[in-house]
């Protein structure tokens, strides 16, 4: 399984990128990751809350779309098999949504991977909201404007 420490965050974040075998309800067999595929492009997929990543099993087995993207599932923190230290602090969509960011940015360059957003309920849809503006808001601030790249 593969995890990323964040120590600003206080957490350890379960991620999963192009599946090499199909999901499990044990977290002891969960899929291993593989490298990104630069020919395809990338769909990062959120559960919806209270649920975890292997929601998404049906996806992630889909020939179709295994063949045409990159995926990326991730355990929402403190859900599934992403864990963390205690905190008195309340765990915001908006917080989940900056660590998704942060796993993201750790893993491929900080805000270098171009990726689309498969989303599953409430939480699902305002993170992946929370990404896409403060993702625009990122590169406006840094003169990058508000265009639409095709890369």
């Amino acid at each position: 399984m593969a995890f990323l420490h964040l120590p600003e965050r206080r957490v350890s974040q379960y991620y999963c990128v192009n599946p090499s075998w199909l999901y499990s309800t044990s977290l002891s067999t969960a899929p291993n990751s593989n490298p990104l595929d630069p020919n395809k492009p990338t769909l990062l997929m959120i559960h919806a809350c209270g649920s975890s990543s292997a929601s998404q099993q049906l996806q992630l087995q889909d020939d179709r779309l295994r063949s045409a993207f990159n995926m990326i599932a991730m355990d929402s923190p403190y859900c599934g098999a992403s864990t963390g230290d205690e905190t008195d602090e309340i765990l915001t969509i908006e917080g989940a949504a900056d660590i998704f960011l942060c796993t993201l940015d750790k893993l491929y360059g900080d805000r270098k991977l171009r990726f689309s957003i498969l989303a599953e309920g409430f939480f699902g849809s305002q993170a992946a909201s929370w990404i896409t503006v403060s993702r625009r808001i990122a590169a406006t601030a840094e003169g990058g404007g508000w265009r639409a790249d095709r890369t």
